[in-house]
């Protein structure tokens, strides 16, 4: 069943669905948030970046700094990611402009073309002048909305952070990378006509959809949109946003009675520390002051369990000793036991003389008193076993 937008009115096709939340709601302006003791602060921004650990780190420290309490008490941690490219829609009897309909049907058609596990993971926005500001559901994007080269955006357009090809495994990345190399030759031979509509498409990154195969259909898959010619993106026309979730802790045996936080001053600090501009960091919706949970303490790296810092430090140490002195230990045994394996028991046939000397004779010599007893001379060959 192919799926597109039919126009109003068209009674064959299913009521779309309604388009997801922003993601980049409207804000009313600064807000200052006041933590008291036993509170903490959560709040989400979104940047065109996937931080690192590293980088997760220095947010925290930063973030601390700015506001004098330890950095222990501020936790940053990537909430979602996503992954932007553009597409160009072509209407097959223009002119037709991209409407809020055509949005949807995009979405409806991206989901079944690429098997996404669910239609939520995909948000298409029509790219309008004016953007980034006017974008609001896929505020991140390539700069260069087609492979002619057009830029209908402005000079003002933030530069995301370009999609690097490390999807976890050496594979992935050179099948990534043989895709752009493709996309960059199906580019060269196509023309994208002025009366093209770009499309911003975004889409969930999780453990179903961070794979090259995503990559490779973005920029091979053929989509068919009912009136409408849809191009592929150009090579490169990829990129990568994240969102992350900070907590700001103000804890009961904190030196500060109330900490107080500035939105707008907070996303300054997160845009210094990951090197973009103010603008290109987005504050996703309005911060929640709640109480700090139950068995939560402040937990400076390294974390172990329940162990924190030292105490964690203190207890890897110990795992490490214990597991060498136990494989010291199986070594040992299996030498000894080796050992014992191979030792020769030599019986000897001078009872007396073995009793005598005991006290000297080595442990594998020992003596039989039934060797004399049934005859046998003292000139006997002494008998090994073993």
């Amino acid at each position: 069943m192919e799926l597109g937008y039919r126009g109003p009115g068209a009674l064959d096709s299913p009521p779309p669905s309604p388009p997801p939340p922003p993601f980049r709601p409207p804000s009313p302006g600064p807000v200052l948030y006041e933590i008291p003791q036993r509170y903490q602060l959560r709040i989400r921004y979104a940047a065109p970046i996937i931080p690192t650990e590293a980088t997760l780190n220095n947010l925290e420290s930063a973030i601390a700094s700015d506001l004098s309490i330890p950095t222990a008490d501020v936790d940053a941690s990537i909430d979602t990611q996503y992954l932007t490219s553009v597409y160009n829609l072509v209407p097959n009897n223009p002119p037709v402009g991209c409407t809020t309909e055509l949005e949807i049907a995009m979405e409806a058609t991206l989901c079944n073309a690429l098997s996404l596990p669910n239609c939520t993971y995909v948000t298409a926005e029509c790219v309008k002048d004016g953007a980034p500001g006017s974008m609001l559901r896929v505020p991140f994007f390539p700069s260069a909305s087609s492979s002619s080269g057009r830029r209908r955006l402005g000079a003002e357009r933030p530069q995301p952070q370009q999609w690097f090809w490390h999807l976890g495994h050496p594979a992935d990345d050179q099948a990534a990378a043989a895709a752009v190399a493709v996309a960059a030759r199906r580019a060269a031979q196509q023309v994208v006509p002025s009366t093209a509509s770009p499309m911003a498409v975004m889409i969930l990154m999780d453990n179903q959809t961070n794979n090259a195969q995503l990559v490779l259909q973005l920029f091979q898959k053929s989509i068919s949109l009912l009136n409408w010619q849809v191009i592929n993106p150009a090579s490169g026309n990829v990129t990568q946003s994240s969102t992350v979730r900070y907590i700001i802790r103000n804890p009961a045996d904190s030196a500060k009675q109330t900490v107080t936080v500035l939105d707008s001053r907070l996303g300054g600090v997160i845009a210094t520390s990951l090197g973009v501009s103010p603008t290109q960091v987005l504050l996703q919706g309005p911060g929640v002051i709640e109480l700090i949970p139950a068995g939560s303490k402040r937990c400076p790296k390294p974390v172990l369990g329940v162990l924190c810092g030292a105490d964690a430090v203190g207890a890897i140490i110990g795992i490490i000793l214990g597991g060498l002195i136990l494989i010291g230990l199986v070594i040992m045994g299996i030498l000894y036991s080796r050992r014992g394996r191979m030792t020769k028991v030599v019986v000897m046939d001078d009872f007396a003389w073995a009793r005598k000397y005991a006290h000297i004779v080595p442990t594998n010599v020992i003596a039989s008193p039934y060797v004399t007893q049934y005859g046998l001379s003292s000139n006997a060959r002494t008998n090994v076993y073993g």
